[in-house]
Formats: C-alpha cells, structure tokens, sequence
C-alpha cells in the first residue's frame, strides 16, 4: 500500500472513530412523535398542533376490564385504582371512586357559597331552608347518615355536595358496586390522566407497562383481563409497528444484498467492502444530524438507514468495471464522472425534503444527504485503497446480456408500454375515488378492531373523543372565564335539544370573580338568616343552636377572599383545572371539551353568535386534513423544483 494511500485510510478512520465517539457521548435519540408534525399555518392549526402534544385529552388513557363478574371486576377496579393513585406518572386516576384529600376536601368547604352554582338570592330563604332540612332528616336515615350527621351543623343545604358533584361530573357512566361500568356491566372502566404527553412514547410506553404490572399484581389468580385505549396507546403501537417494519425490511435488504454480492463476486472480502460505504454514511449521519439538530429521531434513525441503503450500489459499480489486471484506482478515476452524476440526481432528490415543515422530514432529509454523499466518497477514496489487485468476474455476465436484450424491445412494444402509461394516468382521473388522500389517520398502522375498541370505551366512558372543542382566549384567567360562562346557557341549550352530548368547561370547577362576587352578594345578612332559619326549624326535631356554624360560616362568606387559580395549585383540584385553563403564547387559553357533537352547524351557530374571534370551534379531523393539503401542495412545489434541478444537472452531466 502507497504512502498516500495509506494517510487517506487512516484519515478515514480517524474521522469514523471520531464519529463513532460523538455518537456515543452525545447523541440523544428521542421517540417524541411530534417531530413529524407540521408546521402550522393557522391560530386554529397552531393550537391544534399544541394540543396534540401537550393537550389533556391527549393524556388520558382510557381503561376497561373484562371477562369476569362484576362484583370481581368492580374489586379489581378499585385494586387497580388505589394502586395507580400512588404513582407518580398520573395526574388522577377516575373510577367512580373519587378520593379527595382532606385538604382539599376542606378548601371546598371554605369555599362552598362561592363555588356552589345553587347560591342565588332565593337560596335562603324560609321555603328553601324547609326544603334543605327535610333532605337532611332523609339522609341522616339513610346509609349516609354519618357523614350527613358531621357535616350538618356547618351544612344543612349541602353546598359541599353540590361543589363535589361538579367535580366528580355528573355525567360520568353507569355505577355500578360503587365503581364506573359500562351499560351491560360486562366491563369496568377507568379514566388515566397521565403527566407526560402522549407523542413523549419512552415514557408512555414506561406508564403504559405500569399499568400493565399493577394489574398483573392486583389480578393474580383472576380470569379478568386488561384493554387499554387512548392517544397514548395509539401512538406507542404505532411506533412499535413503524420502527418494527423498518428493521425487518432493512435485514430482509441487507440479506439479500450479501446473497447477491456473494453470489456474483464469491468474494467474502468484497462482501465486507461493500458494505463498508453504507456504514461510513450511516456514521456521518446520525453524527451530522445530532449535532444540527440537537438530537436524532428514532423514526429518522430507522428510516434514515433505509433510504442511505442505496449507497450499496457504490462499491458494487466499482466491483464491477474493475477491468481484467486493472487497478481499482485506475478503475475509480474511469468511472467517477458517471457515478458523481448518480449520486448528485440522488442528493437532490433527498435534498427536498431539507425544505420541509415536518422536522422529522427535515432531519431525515439531512440524514439521507450527509449518509450518501459520504459513501460516494468513501467508494472514490477508501475501497480503493482496501480492495484486492484482482477483481473476479462477475459470475452471471449472461443474465445481465439477457436483460439489456430484453430492455432493447421492439418500436411497436415500446408503443404499447406508452399507451399503458397513457391509460394509467387517464384512469388515475377519472377513478370515482379521491386522488388524494387527507385523513391523516389512513397512515395509522393501528388496526381497525383497536380503533373499534377506542371507541365503545369512550361512549362508554362518556370521555371526550379528542376531535372537537371550543377554545377561548384572552389576556387573563378572569376574561377566559367569563367568556366560558356566556358559552354555557348556550351550551346546556344544545345538550337539552340533543345537538350535544355533554361538555367539560373550566367555569364549572372555577368560577369567575364576578359569579364569585354575585353569589356573595346573594347571601343574606345575619338577622336575615337566623330569622329565616327559626321559621324553617319551626317544623323539625332538630334542638336549638344545631346550626351556629352554618350561621358563622355564611357569615364569613360575605366577606372571604374570592377563590382564584392559585388557591388550587398543589391540588388535584388544581390539576383538573389547569388541563382546562392555561398560558398559551402570551396570552390565557380555556378549553371547553365537548362530547357527542350531533349539530356541527348548530354549534357553529353558537360560535359566530358570540361576535368575538377570541372563542373558535376546533375541529381536530377538519384542521389536520388542511394541513396535509397545505403539506402536500408544498410538497408538490419543492418535488416539481427537484425535478427541475435534477434535469438541469443530468442536461450539464450528459450534454444529451
């Protein structure tokens, strides 16, 4: 081996090894599949796209069990439940069974007349205290009656209860053995709010395996088994089926590659070369791109490697038109200017995708471009330097003659293959089916009965089916709140004439400060009360003085600090709201989730009535298939400008 030839090999092992110890120290491979996501073009797109990644509902993991009788599943749940409640990868887990601390139990209680939506001026009054007090003669009777009898004295209207069944959601499924089930009982169920968003898939698929072994521990000896559904889920099998399809495909390629070669050049040293360009290329890459972009996808990892797979045919160009006691050096230098031309039309074919909004795209673009250009390379410079003096013959030369025979056909069959082209494209037109495919959930590998699946547990479940929403915004919490109760007559409206099924806004849990302040105008005064409270009791057995601390209590009512967000912070109240109400770009965003929209138009209605661009109706199907249009048509722009490029270099490469 020359002196020259020999600096070049230990240039190129120094800059392998090189990358080979960035890769080790530095690279960070993430599986957050929002990287794939486009750009948004649109406040809708651009809000759509945060909740996609960020979102509550995009969190929750929806639950069932099944295959076992219903008191056992109604225990298993439970089990399940009290267990997943002492993780700290949840923000709540819901059964049914809804645990409130003591402490916030007893901030509701401070706050009852502020958060009750009962307290109105009426509320007090000698008729409605009759009422609340013969409630509490039928509740001290009833299994209850303990809990009734603690709270009485500083509660007999239950404004507690009134607050908790806010939040517990009154439109929460069937109950059945105190635990939520499905209309048949044939399957308990569960809702999941997890802390990581649903495309961060390593620690999905860590929270989904929790899941998985706690009720494996609690279900130990049962015939019950385990469905899970939800964004979450989808997203982990997806990538499981995408990353799993891409390593079979790329070893069902590499294998037949080496068969290939061995088969031609019988050679297990050029085997080994041949695959040395591909290695080169997938080193510099994932180096380049992790250093470019901070980190590597592992869909662009996977994939990425399939595309620079191509550069396998470098070295076999190389192998063979090494001529009978020619040098590949010699043989290098011949062919370059063609094979230069080849891999220049590859680059800017993969160069496209550089221009893309998907990051994702944009990485694998880099990805593709750096691999092929180093292995072109690595083919000009390295194999030259590392192959034998005597490259055998290609062992098939009579199959390649019959192929070039059978590519030179006669003018009238290459008529023919013209006008199967011809008619190809007609049909392509005229096809009663759409030519382009916009739902974005055609390219989910997810097979169907798990979308069945999905959904009969939110039907069941009564949970929202992450498509449609309203968004508010303004400048504080206080102005998103008062725009979500002007929506909710309007709403409650729509769910009585059966356009809606239900809905989920952050004013039922947190009431604005002037629904706050209006509810303390509306209690009474002192003298007032007691005097409307001594009527009320005229009637029932209760003794005398039973209830100074209702009395106390309304009293400091009409005087409290109003309850704000920060009251709730540290608190699984404060989670529920936060998913509801949150900063977004500067300004304040509350969600109202809806459930069961029947009368898109009529909710639309709703929307322009409201005569403020600051509330929009967010339709996740509508919105992302405008992205993919918007996607494909920059797409089809940057495709017609590369084959414009890749033209122009063939026209200055082959002057034909």
């Amino acid at each position: 081996m020359k002196s020259r030839q020999r600096l070049v090999l230990i240039l190129w092992l120094a800059v392998l090894a090189g990358c080979a110890i960035l890769i080790a120290t530095y690279t960070h491979v993430r599986t957050d599949m929002s990287g794939f996501l486009p750009e948004a073009s649109t406040p809708q797109q651009k809000f759509l796209v945060s909740q996609l990644r960020e979102g509550a509902a995009s969190r929750l993991i929806l639950i069932g069990l099944e295959n076992a009788p219903a008191a056992e599943l109604a225990s298993l749940s439970k089990s399940l439940a009290d267990r997943l409640r002492h993780s700290d990868r949840f923000w709540y887990i819901a059964n049914g069974t809804q645990q409130w601390t003591m402490g916030e139990q007893g901030l509701l209680m401070r706050n009852r007349y502020l958060l009750s939506p009962s307290v109105d001026k009426n509320h007090f009054t000698v008729p409605a205290l009759r009422l609340a007090l013969a409630e509490s003669l039928h509740r001290l009777a009833s299994p209850l009656g303990a809990v009734e009898k603690h709270l009485l004295p500083a509660d007999p209207t239950h404004e507690l209860g009134r607050v908790l069944e806010q939040w517990e959601s009154a439109e929460g499924p069937r109950l059945e053995h105190g635990v939520w089930f499905s209309p048949d009982t044939r399957r308990a169920l569960l809702v999941a709010e997890t802390r990581a968003p649903a495309f961060d898939l390593d620690n999905q698929q860590a929270t989904i395996g929790e899941i998985r072994q706690a009720f494996g521990f609690v279900s130990s000896g049962s015939s019950a088994r385990l469905v899970l559904s939800g964004p979450a889920v989808f997203a982990q099998t997806s990538r499981d089926a995408i990353s799993q399809d891409a390593w079979r495909l790329s070893l069902i390629g590499t294998v037949l590659v080496i068969v290939l070669v061995w088969s031609v050049y019988r050679s297990a040293w050029l085997v080994a070369l041949s695959a040395l360009p591909l290695v080169a290329g997938i080193l510099v890459a994932v180096a380049v791109v992790s250093v470019s972009f901070k980190y590597i996808h592992g869909i662009t990892l996977a994939f990425g490697m399939t595309l620079t797979g191509v550069a396998v045919d470098y070295p076999i160009h190389l192998f063979t038109h090494v001529r009978k006691l020619e040098s590949a050096q010699t043989a290098i230098k011949r062919i370059w200017p063609t094979l230069r031309l080849a891999v220049a039309t590859t680059v800017i074919g993969y160069f496209a995708m550089l221009l893309s909004d998907f990051p994702g795209l944009a990485q694998l673009g880099v990805f593709a471009v750096t691999g092929l250009i180093t292995a072109a390379a690595a083919t000009r410079w390295l194999l030259p330097a590392l192959m034998p003096r005597g490259v055998p013959s290609p062992a098939i030369p009579s199959l390649s003659r019959k192929a070039i025979r059978w590519v030179n056909l006669p003018y009238r069959w290459r008529i023919g293959f013209l006008a199967g082209v011809v008619a190809a494209v007609v049909f392509l037109f005229i096809k009663p089916t759409p030519f382009w495919q916009d739902d974005i959930a055609a390219l989910s590998p997810v097979p169907e009965h798990s979308k069945r699946l999905d959904r009969e547990l939110r039907a069941q479940l009564g949970a929202p089916d992450v498509r449609e929403m309203l968004v508010m915004h303004a400048d504080t919490p206080q102005q998103v709140l008062e725009l979500c109760e002007q929506l909710t007559p309007a709403l409650e409206k729509l769910v009585q004439q059966a356009a809606l099924k239900g809905f989920d806004p952050p004013c039922r849990y947190l009431p604005s400060a002037r629904k706050q302040q209006a509810r303390q105008a509306a209690l009474p005064e002192s003298a007032v009360l007691r005097g409307n409270l001594r009527q009320a009791l005229a009637d029932f057995p209760f003794r005398s003085g039973l209830f100074s601390p209702f009395l106390r209590d309304v009293e400091a009512s009409k005087t409290q600090p109003l309850t704000e967000l920060k009251d709730l912070q540290g608190t699984a109240l404060g989670m529920r709201v936060d998913n509801l109400l949150f900063p977004y770009e500067q300004r304040w965003t509350g969600v109202v989730l809806l459930r069961g929209v029947k009368d898109d138009a009529a909710l639309g209605k709703l929307v322009a009535d409201m005569g403020t661009d600051a509330v929009f109706a967010l339709d996740l199907k509508t919105e992302s298939e405008q992205m993919v249009k918007a996607y494909r048509d920059q797409a089809l722009a940057i495709w017609g400008f590369g084959i414009l490029v890749v033209v122009l270099v063939l026209l200055a490469g082959v002057r034909s």
